[in-house]
């Protein structure tokens, strides 16, 4: 095998890893779907609001991560509440995650 091939070959692996169950284990994922409760966002002609739309976004991709990939994921809502930008921020510094997807 030449050199470009196992260079290659060692960047596939390098992207891949992080992507892999034992990696999503090892790391918080933190979801802040945006809006909800007296905060409902934008409306579109044909679709629910910008808060139920993201509601419905963050928990797909909760249920992929923790199902899927054997994450651990932590939400700032989970329902159509109000959640505070302060309220925000304080549980992007206690949980610590890894990722902070907003």
């Amino acid at each position: 095998m030449n050199k470009i091939h196992k260079s290659l070959i060692t960047l596939l692996f390098a992207t891949l890893l992080p992507f892999t169950a034992f990696a999503w284990s090892k790391h918080l994922i933190a979801i802040d779907p945006g809006h909800g409760g007296s905060d409902p966002g934008a409306l579109g002609p044909s679709a629910p609001h910008e808060g139920e739309l993201a509601l419905r976004c963050g928990l797909q991709v909760r249920d992929w991560i923790v199902n899927q990939m054997g994450g651990r994921c932590n939400m700032t809502r989970t329902s159509n509440v109000d959640v505070s930008l302060s309220a925000r921020r304080e549980y992007s510094i206690s949980w610590d995650p890894w990722i902070f997807c907003s």
